[in-house]
C-alpha cells in the first residue's frame, strides 16, 4: 500500500498540470518528464513542485509519420526510455 503524500506546488506547476490534461482530452500525447522539487523526508511533511520538464522525445522518433494514439503508445508504458530519462534528469538537474 502507497501512503498519499500532499504536494504543494507553484502556480506555474498548476497551469502545466492543466494544459497536461487539455493536451490529454484532445488526443494530443502526453509523454514522460520529470517533477522538478523536493521530497521531504519526513512522512507527515508536505512535498515541492516548483516545475515539470517534459522529456524530449529521442531524435529516432518520427512524430510526422505516427497518428497521435501511435505516438502515444511509443512514448508511454512499457515503452519509456529509462536512460534517455536518466539522461534528462541529468541535465535538468544541472542547470
Amino acid at each position: 500500500m502507497v501512503a498519499s503524500r500532499q504536494l504543494i506546488c507553484t502556480s506555474g506547476v498548476e497551469k502545466q498540470i492543466e494544459a497536461i490534461y487539455a493536451s490529454a482530452t484532445t488526443e494530443m500525447p502526453v509523454g514522460p518528464g520529470l517533477i522538478v522539487g523536493q521530497r521531504s523526508s519526513s512522512a507527515e511533511s508536505k512535498d515541492h513542485a516548483i516545475y515539470l520538464a517534459r522529456t524530449p522525445l529521442p531524435s529516432d522518433i518520427d512524430t510526422e509519420s505516427l497518428t497521435p494514439l501511435e505516438l502515444q503508445k511509443k512514448i508511454g508504458g512499457d515503452n519509456i526510455d529509462v536512460e534517455w530519462m536518466c539522461e534528462h534528469a541529468k541535465q535538468v538537474s544541472t542547470k
